[in-house]
């Protein structure tokens, strides 16, 4: 089903002859699940949180005032204020579970981050931010399987979201699925051809 979803998304954003061409991701999932050992994992390759978090790391419609101004802290890096301000909020306000799991996974506390970016979801299914950070977190923890399903929940909601791309094309890559991270590559290019990562490589 998901590979289903996938490949309709393709369908969109794809011309006719790169989508004729990429086969091989039907049976990712397949892939995944059985060839767990042969992950790379390679944390060499990880990029820096703030260059992933670039584009994700603030709702663009944040209700409340208190939340805001957490969110103003987080991004001068004063995660002490802000943390009392989103704790204080993140059981009802899903921007503050968002802003939460956020600090969480800056923290690299990667299991209080999914707790708490999953409140976030269930406050407000259609926060893609908080999917493409929930993407993030297993990645980090080398739960490939639910980084995947992540991402591409995501790209069901946005299918033209170019970070969602380049990270589920990563996870592929660092899997050593380098026809299927392309792929992904080639999708980048058709939404944003001045995206400004076009490789996996270092």
């Amino acid at each position: 089903m998901k590979f289903n979803i996938l490949f309709l998304i393709l369908g969109f954003v794809m011309p006719i002859g790169v989508y004729a061409q990429s086969t091989t991701a039907r049976d990712l999932k397949n892939k995944f699940s059985s060839a767990s050992s042969n992950m790379k994992q390679n944390k060499d390759k990880t990029k820096d949180k703030k260059q992933s978090l670039s584009n994700h790391a603030r709702p663009d419609n944040i209700e409340s005032v208190a939340v805001q101004n957490a969110f103003t802290e987080i991004e001068a890096g004063d995660y002490d204020d802000a943390l009392a301000q989103l704790t204080a909020y993140s059981n009802s306000d899903a921007d503050a579970a968002f802003g939460l799991g956020l600090i969480y996974y800056e923290n690299d506390q990667l299991d209080d981050a999914i707790t708490t970016l999953q409140r976030s979801l269930k406050l407000d299914p259609n926060q893609t931010e908080v999917r493409y950070v929930l993407g993030l977190v297993y990645a980090e923890q080398g739960n490939y399987d639910k980084a995947e399903d992540a991402f591409i929940a995501l790209l069901e909601q946005d299918p033209l979201d170019p970070d969602a791309w380049y990270e589920l094309g990563f996870l592929y890559y660092d899997a050593g699925f380098t026809e299927d991270a392309d792929l992904c590559l080639a999708v980048i290019q058709e939404i944003d051809p001045e995206y400004p990562y076009n490789s996996y490589e270092e």
